[in-house]
């Protein structure tokens, strides 16, 4: 998918209920850049075969689809700069994304991607393994039924050189449990976002994957 090819192209469409994406395999930057924004009968999309989305790709894609309630993004190992940013605002019915085979997350990929999406209630990102500066930063904003979020596969050479990743990741949150591996305690356990609970109240933050 060339870049832009999207960008804003169905946006505020309120009727729309099903967009057919299940033969697409990448999107490039800024392709599908607030494609769907306000779509607020759109239910379910299917980007099941893609891989790798590029810079923007999927920027306010999906925000504001208050009846979205699932997304299919099982095959993709790679998203790069702010691929994510805004893609769910306000997604209030989602319960379901699936990033199971996420490896790399670059920088600001997560931002704000799920703010207020009140149907999310646990996250498991179980590959994830090299994650770019502020790479969930605001992430879960305003996620208020959220308990739970999982990072087993995170190793101390995941951050590089940065200790901003996880910046006001539950900002608006309470008493969520964010579970990392015993072996990245030494790395990260006493950067300022981790001992602060994330921007979060109530976080508990254990070492225990």
């Amino acid at each position: 998918m060339r870049a832009y090819i999207f960008d804003n192209a169905f946006n505020g469409c309120s009727k729309l209920t099903s967009v057919d994406l299940s033969n697409v395999t990448s999107i490039e930057s800024s392709g599908l850049n607030g494609a769907f924004r306000g779509c607020s009968r759109l239910t379910t999309i299917d980007l099941g075969k893609v891989t790798t989305l590029g810079n923007q790709s999927l920027q306010y894609a999906f925000n504001s689809c208050t009846r979205l309630t699932s997304v299919d993004l099982s095959k993709i190992t790679t998203i790069n700069n702010y691929g994510l940013q805004y893609a769910f605002q306000s997604c209030t019915s989602l319960t379901s994304v699936d990033l199971s085979n996420l490896v790399t997350v670059g920088g600001d990929t997560f931002n704000s991607a799920f703010r207020a999406c009140t149907g999310l209630t646990t996250m498991s990102f179980n590959n994830v393994s090299s994650i770019g500066p502020s790479g969930f930063r605001f992430a879960f904003n305003g996620c208020t039924n959220l308990t739970s979020l999982s990072f087993p596969a995170l190793t101390t050479s995941s951050f590089g050189s940065y200790s901003n990743q996880f910046n006001n990741m539950l900002q608006g949150c309470s008493g969520v449990t964010v579970h990392f591996p015993a072996a990245i305690q030494s790395k990260i356990g006493s950067w300022s976002s981790v001992t602060s609970g994330f921007g979060g109240t109530n976080t508990t933050v254990l070492f225990d994957l």
